[in-house]
C-alpha cells in the first residue's frame, strides 16, 4: 500500500527502494517484486539495473508455485512476467 501513491503519481524511485518482505514465494513477494521493478525501470538512472533482478526474482517465484503445482498462483505471477 506504501508504494501506491508514488507509482500513481509517477515517482518511481520510492517503489523501487521499499524492500521485498516476504522471502518466501507468495504472491506478496511476487507483488513486491513487480512493483520494484516497475520502479527501477521507470525511474531509470543507476537503480534501472534493479529491473532485471526483480524480473528474474519474479521467475523464480513462478518456477517454486510450479514445482508446488500451485498452478493459480503461477498463473498469476507469470502474468507480472512479462519482459
Amino acid at each position: 500500500m506504501e508504494a501506491r501513491l508514488p507509482l500513481e503519481r509517477g515517482d518511481w524511485a520510492p517503489p523501487a527502494r521499499l524492500p521485498v518482505r516476504a522471502a518466501e514465494p507468495t504472491i506478496g513477494a511476487a507483488l513486491d517484486h513487480f512493483r520494484a521493478g516497475l520502479g527501477a525501470a521507470r525511474h531509470g538512472g543507476a537503480i534501472r539495473p534493479q529491473s532485471r533482478l526483480e524480473i528474474a526474482a519474479l521467475t523464480a517465484n513462478r518456477s517454486r508455485h510450479d514445482a508446488a503445482r500451485d498452478t493459480e498462483w503461477a498463473r498469476v505471477v507469470a502474468s507480472n512476467d512479462r519482459r
